[in-house]
């Protein structure tokens, strides 16, 4: 009678595998993945954006983002980021100061002409440095350029899946001129994003 028991479940195993019972595709999972990220930059949630990122790609976040938010891990490094991409679009310097590395502020407070006993200060600095032509375009670029890439996958979607082996590659749409395919990669926590193109 056991091995009966035992001979029945081994055959309801392997039909619910070959069935693929709660399994989804490689395609599901990898749109799961995208629409993780996307979610989580729309509500400025760091920490779920960086779950989607395979382990290589959060730490080149958290490495590249340390220089300009001051903070060296992933999550925490880009709610920072996010909030200085808000406060530059705003011209809220106050909140942008505080988003940005102390080294950064330093820079930007320092580089202002300050009246004799004054404290420098980069909110100060850095609504003056605004008002030049010059840096009003280099502060509305940088700001451009990053609300860009965060709306491409806020609000993007992914076509044309394709999956080989272990990684994988998709289009967004809307597609924008230059645009390279999004990367994915296969960890044992499923896919995870490599590059968002």
């Amino acid at each position: 009678m056991q091995a009966q028991i035992s001979t029945a479940f081994a055959i309801l195993a392997t039909l619910a595998a070959a069935a693929g019972c709660g399994e989804k595709s490689d395609q599901e999972q990898i749109k799961a993945t995208y629409a993780q990220a996307s979610s989580a930059l729309s509500k400025a949630d760091g920490a779920s954006f960086c779950a989607a990122l395979a382990p290589a790609s959060a730490e080149a976040v958290a490495s590249g983002g340390k220089n300009v938010t001051g903070v060296a891990s992933c999550g925490p490094g880009v709610d920072r980021m996010l909030k200085a991409i808000k406060a530059l679009q705003q011209s809220n310097w106050v909140d942008f100061c505080a988003a940005i590395s102390p080294q950064l502020a330093q820079g930007i407070a320092s580089s202002g002409k300050q009246a004799a006993g004054q404290t420098p200060s980069c909110s100060d600095n850095a609504a003056v440095l605004s008002k030049s032509p010059r840096a009003a375009k280099a502060f509305a670029t940088i700001g451009n350029q990053l609300q860009g890439l965060l709306s491409r996958i806020a609000s993007g979607k992914l076509t044309d899946i394709k999956v080989s082996g272990e990684s994988a590659s998709a289009t967004v749409v809307p597609a924008q001129p230059g645009q390279q395919p999004v990367k994915f990669v296969r960890t044992e926590d499923g896919w995870k994003l490599v590059s968002t193109g």
